[in-house]
């Protein structure tokens, strides 16, 4: 036998062997690809989707992570799918020097996604209780309004002068009830206390991510009543809205800087970090 049909017998053999070790090979699924980028990046099992793999010897994972894409290869390794490789700039980089920067990279990425898509809904919410306060301390002398329909009857009667250059959602009265998620405002009422709060981004009251606003009267002495808005936001918020160089639907620096100065905000730590 000659050395170049001993050559080929090999190759076929091995591509045989090849074939053989992946039809064997249990098919890699969804699961499987969570349980390793969960397991080895430490990634959040909710912001995690997996959009497609492929279907061959080293399947491909194309995975979501709160916006961020990445591919991943695995390879089938003592009875167990394990990450390979991972795809950086049209390349493919082993695994034991990428998936530690790759969980980094995905972290970021995904929440500067986040901050973009959610703050100017923040922005917007802020502005709103702003407005509330301004309908407040314009009829703070004659009482606070003690239900939703006193409320409405003060909108009315001074929306037009009062946010004479604002958006409609300070003059339709639904909207000025609703925050930027279209979700109804909880308010509660009293003769000297008008708590107005915003469930955030996650949509469920009293979490780390919500906006509020305490509009209280104060007694200072007799005849002389103090009328005071204050504001409770993120951290997180706080810190994005501040920015002086935020996008224009988003930028509330001004507005920030004046509630800080006057000491009429109040930060609340965020605990999804």
């Amino acid at each position: 036998m000659s050395k170049r049909v001993a050559v080929r017998i090999i190759l076929a053999l091995g591509i045989i062997f090849a074939a053989v070790h992946w039809a064997c090979a249990p098919r890699l699924d969804e699961p499987q690809v969570r349980t390793r980028l969960v397991g080895q990046l430490q990634l959040s099992n909710d912001q995690l989707h997996v959009r497609s793999i492929t279907r061959d010897p080293h399947p491909v994972a194309t995975v979501d992570y709160g916006g961020a894409v990445a591919k991943l290869r695995f390879r089938y390794q003592d009875g167990v799918w394990v990450i390979d490789a991972v795809e950086r700039e049209g390349r493919w980089d082993s695994a034991d020097s990428a998936l530690h920067v790759l969980a980094h990279e995905l972290t970021v990425k995904a929440r500067a996604l986040q901050v973009a898509e959610i703050m100017p809904r923040y922005a917007r919410t802020l502005r709103l209780l702003t407005g509330w306060a301004t309908l407040l301390t314009a009829n703070c002398e004659t009482g606070l309004p003690v239900s939703q329909a006193a409320l409405l009857d003060l909108h009315s009667a001074g929306h037009r002068k009062l946010f004479e250059n604002r958006g409609g959602e300070y003059h339709n009265a639904d909207l000025f009830l609703r925050d930027a998620w279209w979700k109804m405002l909880h308010v509660s009422y009293s003769p000297r206390r008008v708590d107005v709060q915003s469930s955030g981004a996650d949509g469920r009251m009293d979490t780390p991510d919500d906006l509020k606003m305490t509009y209280t009267v104060s007694h200072v002495r007799a005849g002389v009543e103090l009328c005071l808005p204050h504001y409770t936001v993120p951290v997180f918020a706080a810190e994005a809205l501040g920015r002086q160089d935020a996008p224009n639907a988003w930028n509330c620096a001004d507005l920030m800087f004046a509630l800080k100065r006057s000491e009429q905000l109040e930060l609340i730590a965020d605990q999804r970090q």
